[in-house]
């Protein structure tokens, strides 16, 4: 509400809602996605749904890549998304990896974004292969540059359709799952 009196408009006013999709946290991206619908569908706004690795390599200014993001690491697994920019379009490919993974995947990329858990394996791989590591790093801005581009080639979706990506069963609908009688 400050908000909107601050920018002088009315919720009607909001045509547009982008959000992060993820691979991230459980929560973070539930909270996201459900304010990112409520807002939809009180004002009829349309959403843009944005996977993080492109926000993380949108936000680097390295250029068009191709990248490789890692993130949601688990032991020895990880979430891995190729990004490139090809001709203005920013495109992703994505899915479970692990190190042993590497010699076929980061063909060709020019660096690797990844947080602190990065396993040592594919730490040792990318520096044995002299492809540098960068932190990854998500902003608003570029969140919104995408956004834009996407929205652009109308790559909007329904409410009801919007979803996080989670790379694996959170943790605790794991143990809830396993611990219930009949499972």
């Amino acid at each position: 509400e400050s908000a909107m009196k601050e920018l002088d408009i009315q919720p009607t006013d909001i045509a547009l809602v982008i959000v992060s999709v993820g691979p991230g946290g459980f929560t973070g991206l539930r909270t996201a996605t459900t304010i990112a619908k409520m807002i939809s569908f009180a004002t009829g706004a349309s959403i843009i749904p944005v996977p993080s690795a492109i926000v993380v390599a949108a936000s680097s200014d390295l250029g068009a890549g191709p990248f490789l993001i890692v993130s949601s690491v688990k032991k020895e697994e990880f979430w891995l998304s190729r990004v490139e920019c090809n001709k203005g379009e920013w495109l992703c490919t994505a899915g479970l990896s692990n190190p042993d993974e590497l010699n076929t995947k980061a063909s060709g990329v020019t660096c690797v974004f990844a947080d602190d858990f990065l396993p040592r394996s594919a730490k040792q791989y990318f520096e044995e292969h002299s492809i540098p590591v960068n932190k990854n790093d998500l902003n608003a801005v570029s969140l919104l540059e995408v956004g834009l581009q996407f929205e652009a080639r109308g790559q909007t979706v329904e409410p009801l359709d919007l979803q996080p990506m989670y790379p694996r069963e959170p943790e605790a609908v794991r143990i809830w799952n396993t611990g219930q009688p009949g499972q």
